[in-house]
C-alpha cells in the first residue's frame, strides 16, 4: 500500500533479446537502450525542459524549479580532491559554551522587550500584506508571538511556535498539517509545485540587513524562520512526510548576509536527545560565489556549535531541543545554503541515471524502467545490468543479484 503501480512496462527482453522501448524517444528514457515508458512519462509535463522528472511533493505546495544546481565533491583518487575538499578536523568545543548560551536564553527571556520576534520567512503561509505590516513596524516582517513575548528558542504558542511545524499531523496525510497558499490553488485535483516564487521577504534597502531565507526547492524543509535580535534568528524545520514530527535533515539558503558579520542561527524543533554535533561536527555550507569563481563545492561551516534541550514542550513527550551555530558568509551579494548533510535530490539522481543510460557504452548492458510510484507520484526507478546478447532464453535462466537503495 506504499505505492501505486503504474501499469506494466513493456517486456525487458524482446524476441531478439533486446530492451523495453525503442530508445529513440527523448526524456529520461530516451537514448541508447531507453527502456519502457509508463503511462505518466507520455503527459509533457511530466518533464522538464532537460527531459527528466519533475519532482512531486505529493501535496500542494508550490516549489521553486530548477533545483539549486550545486557543483559537488570530487570522488577519491583525483588530484584536485585535496584543493577542493581537504581533510577537516572535528571542531573542538570551546570550555564553557553551554553555560554561555543558556546565560543567553535566560536573558532573552526576562528581557522581552528587546526581542524583535518578527516572522522572516514562511514555506506555506504567505506574507501579510503590506498594510498590515507597515501598522506593525512599518515593513513587510511578520509579527512573533503575542504581545512580544519570548519563550528561549522561539518560545511556546505564536507565530514562533515548533507545533506550527506540524508534528503528529502528517501520518498518513502528507498534506495533513499544512494549507494551501493562495497561489497555488487551482482547480481540483491540479497541482502547481513547480512555479517562479517570489521572496516571503524582499529588503526595503541597502541599510535593511535582514537575510532572506529559502527552501522551497528539492529536499529543502525550514518551515518558518523568525528574527530575535538584529544577527539572531531562530528557525522551525518541517518534519519528515509520514513520521510523528521527526526532524535531523536541515537544508536551506539565505540571501543578503554581510561579509564578516557572525549570523547565530538556532535550530530549535529537533528531536533526538544526542547528536554528532556534540562530538565536533560541523554543518555544511554552500557558496554560489566561490562555486561560479573556483568550482568549489560544500565545505564544513559554523563555530559555537552547541545541541541542548530546550524548555519548549513536544506534545505528549518531553522538550525540543536547539542546535544552535554561529555562521559568517565569505561574500556580499551570495546565496549561501547550509545543509545537515551532501544534499542528493531526486534530480540528481535522475540526471545521473540519463548519462549512464544515454552513455553508447552502455547500450547493451544496463535497461532502465519504471517500476512503480512513489505515494508523491515520483517514479521508482529499475535498473537491469547485464550483458543482453545472445539467446533471450539463456538471458531469463540467468540468476539476478538484487540491490536496493533508499533515503534513510
Amino acid at each position: 500500500a506504499a505505492v501505486r503501480t503504474l501499469p506494466p512496462p513493456p517486456p525487458l527482453f524482446s524476441k531478439d533479446g533486446g530492451g523495453g522501448g525503442d530508445g529513440s524517444r527523448g526524456g529520461p528514457y530516451g537514448g541508447s537502450g531507453g527502456a519502457g515508458y509508463g503511462s505518466e512519462s507520455n503527459d509533457p509535463s511530466s518533464l522538464d525542459s532537460d527531459g527528466l522528472w519533475l519532482a512531486r511533493t505529493g501535496t500542494n505546495f508550490p516549489m521553486a524549479r530548477p533545483p539549486p544546481p550545486h557543483v559537488f565533491p570530487l570522488g577519491a583518487g583525483t588530484e584536485e580532491v585535496e584543493h577542493f575538499n581537504p581533510p577537516e578536523p572535528l571542531l573542538t568545543r570551546r570550555e564553557g559554551l553551554l553555560a554561555n548560551v543558556l546565560i543567553h536564553d535566560a536573558e532573552r527571556m526576562a528581557n522581552p522587550q528587546n526581542v524583535l520576534n518578527c516572522v522572516v520567512y514562511d514555506s506555506i503561509e504567505p506574507p501579510p500584506p503590506a498594510s498590515t505590516a507597515a501598522g506593525n513596524g512599518g515593513d513587510e516582517r511578520g509579527e512573533g508571538a503575542a504581545n512580544g513575548s519570548s519563550t528561549p528558542s522561539g518560545g511556546a504558542g505564536g507565530a514562533g511556535s515548533p507545533e506550527d511545524s506540524g508534528e503528529d499531523s502528517g501520518v498518513g496525510n502528507p498534506a495533513a498539517f499544512v494549507r494551501p497558499p493562495a497561489a497555488a490553488a487551482g482547480a481540483a485535483g491540479e497541482q502547481r509545485e513547480h512555479v517562479d516564487l517570489p521572496p516571503y521577504y524582499t529588503p526595503t534597502g541597502p541599510e535593511d540587513t535582514t537575510l532572506v531565507f529559502e527552501s522551497r526547492f528539492e529536499s529543502g524543509n525550514l518551515r518558518r524562520a523568525i528574527q530575535v535580535y538584529e544577527h539572531e534568528y531562530d528557525l522551525i524545520l518541517r518534519p519528515d512526510i509520514n513520521t510523528r514530527g521527526h526532524t535531523q535533515w536541515f537544508y536551506f539558503a539565505i540571501r543578503n548576509a554581510r561579509r564578516g558579520v557572525r549570523y547565530k542561527l538556532n535550530i530549535i524543533n529537533l528531536v533526538k536527545p544526542d547528536s554528532l554535533y556534540q562530538q565536533g561536527m560541523r554543518p555544511l555550507m554552500y557558496s554560489a560565489r566561490e562555486a561560479a569563481a573556483s568550482g568549489a563545492s560544500w565545505r564544513r561551516a559554523g563555530d559555537s556549535i552547541c545541541y541542548y534541550q530546550n524548555a519548549i514542550k513536544r506534545k505528549g513527550a518531553s522538550c525540543y531541543y536547539t542546535l544552535t551555530m554561529t555562521v559568517e558568509c565569505p561574500h556580499d551579494d551570495d546565496t549561501v545554503y547550509l545543509a545537515h548533510c551532501y544534499p542528493y535530490t531526486f534530480t540528481d539522481l535522475q540526471r545521473y541515471l540519463q548519462t549512464v543510460c544515454n552513455d553508447p557504452r552502455n547500450a547493451n548492458r544496463c535497461r532502465r524502467r519504471v517500476l512503480c510510484t512513489t505515494l508523491a507520484g515520483n517514479p521508482v526507478d529499475l535498473l537491469t545490468i547485464t550483458s543482453f546478447g545472445g539467446d533471450p532464453e539463456a538471458l531469463r535462466a540467468r540468476r539476478g543479484v538484487v540491490l536496493s537503495g533508499r533515503v534513510h
